[in-house]
Formats: C-alpha cells, sequence, structure tokens
C-alpha cells in the first residue's frame, strides 16, 4: 500500500519533487484515479474534484471542508477518524466504504449514487441527501432510493423503486418504504 501524508498530484509537481502536500486548498483536481492510496492527516479544502476516483483508499484523521465531488466514485474506500464537513457530492457513487468515526456534517449528496452500508452507518449531521440510490447486493439487482434528510442524527429512510403497470397498461415507478 503506499502511503502519503497527503496527495502528491502531477499537477501539483515536476517529474522527481519528491514533495507532499499536507493541504489541498482552492484546486480542481479532474480525471485523475487514486488506487491503494492512504492519505493521512490532511486537510481537503475548497477544491473541487472532477471525475476523480479513489479506489481500495484510506483516509484516516483526514479534514474534507467546503470540497465539491462532482462525478466522482470512491470504491472500497475507509473513512477514519476523519472528518467531512460542509461539501457537495453530485453524480458520485460511494460502494463499499467504511465510515469509522467519520461524522458527515451540513453535506449535500444529490443524485448519487450509495451503498447500503454507508446510508445505513454513516453519521449524517445536518446534512441533505436528496434524488440518490442506495444499492444493496442482496437486493436481486432492484433498485432504492434514498429519501431526503435533513434533520440531525436522522437516520435515512430507504425506499425500494418497483416498476408497474395500471389497468390501462401505463407503466410508472411506485416507492416502497423498507423497513
Amino acid at each position: 500500500m503506499k502511503t502519503q501524508t497527503a496527495i502528491t498530484v502531477p499537477l501539483f509537481c515536476q517529474p522527481g519533487d519528491s514533495k507532499q502536500y499536507h493541504v489541498i486548498a482552492n484546486e480542481i483536481i479532474s480525471s485523475l484515479d487514486f488506487i491503494g492510496l492512504t492519505i493521512s492527516g490532511s486537510l481537503l479544502s475548497q477544491t473541487t474534484f472532477r471525475e476523480v476516483t479513489f479506489e481500495s483508499c484510506v483516509f484516516y484523521g483526514t479534514y474534507i471542508e467546503h470540497c465539491e465531488f462532482i462525478g466522482c466514485s470512491f470504491k472500497n474506500c475507509r473513512f477514519e477518524y476523519s472528518k467531512v464537513y460542509d461539501c457537495n457530492f453530485s453524480a458520485t457513487t460511494i460502494d463499499n466504504c467504511s465510515w469509522e468515526a467519520t461524522p458527515i456534517r451540513t453535506t449535500l449528496l444529490q443524485s448519487s449514487f450509495i451503498d447500503l452500508e454507508t446510508a445505513v452507518n454513516a453519521t449524517f449531521y445536518n446534512s441533505l441527501v436528496e434524488n440518490c440510490f442506495i444499492s444493496d447486493s442482496n437486493s436481486d439487482g432492484k433498485r432504492q432510493e434514498v429519501c431526503t434528510t435533513e434533520q440531525e442524527n436522522e437516520d435515512l429512510q430507504a425506499y425500494e423503486i418497483e416498476q408497474v403497470s395500471d389497468s390501462y397498461e401505463t407503466e410508472y415507478f411506485k416507492r416502497i418504504l423498507i423497513s
């Protein structure tokens, strides 16, 4: 596993430059893949990430504030003793991630795909989740929608989406609350 105290991105350094960045702020990072990276004790602030993939990454003791994640993917990532504060996740996929002692505060998750583990076990404080879908590997491929929540420490409500037809053979989608 590659371990760094911060992300080192080719955008920030020349070839052979061994600098490490403890603070990434006011940047736009696009179309990069981070695989097996440990980001420890760093600050990511006021940065926009566009179409960035984080796969099998560990965020340990990392403070992520005022960032935008647009069209990004977090797959098999671990967030441990970190904080996510006042961020925007839009059209982002969060799949098979764990959230140990990592609160998500005043954050907007919209039009994103979220794994069931995150929907159930992540702690959302004063965050807004809207038009998101959760997936469960045991759901036989059925889509499930996460209902909007704005209340502190409120659990997300999940709905299964079922396509049905009425007596006139008009197709529509029906939301069924999953308990």
